[in-house]
């Protein structure tokens, strides 16, 4: 009787996966949001990763343009390139130092994920 082994994904495949879902449960919660869906402060706050709960709701204003600002940074995370992003116009051009922050935050946490899973990696073979 032959046994089968569970198929197991590399490293690699992992990051990629990460690289892809990092952002996707605050879009889903903006566009949620945006649509009119109903949410407290504290899944706000817990869905941005805010450190402290916020006072009052953001304005739908707000929550557009956090969500386009996201995208973007989601996007190119991806390896989108700006022009297969979006086509701004000269009057509305997107806030690089934000699309920045949640880059460098996203790539901040998958290099810790990716030391973490080889950690184990290295665990398991040892």
């Amino acid at each position: 009787m032959e046994t089968t082994t569970k198929y197991q994904p590399s490293i690699e495949s992992k990051i990629r996966h990460l690289q892809k879902t990092f952002f996707k449960e605050r879009i889903k919660f903006l566009a949620n949001a945006i649509k009119g869906n109903e949410y407290t402060l504290e899944e706000y706050a817990k869905v941005m990763r805010l450190e402290k709960i916020p006072m009052f709701f953001p304005s739908s204003y707000t929550l557009k343009n956090l969500f386009r600002h996201i995208h973007i940074a989601a996007s190119t995370l991806r390896g989108r390139t700006r022009e297969q992003i979006e086509r701004p116009h000269e009057n509305n051009l997107p806030n690089e130092p934000l699309i920045k922050k949640y880059i460098d935050e996203a790539e901040r946490n998958i290099a810790q994920a990716e030391i973490e899973m080889r950690q184990q990696e290295e665990q398991v073979t040892a």
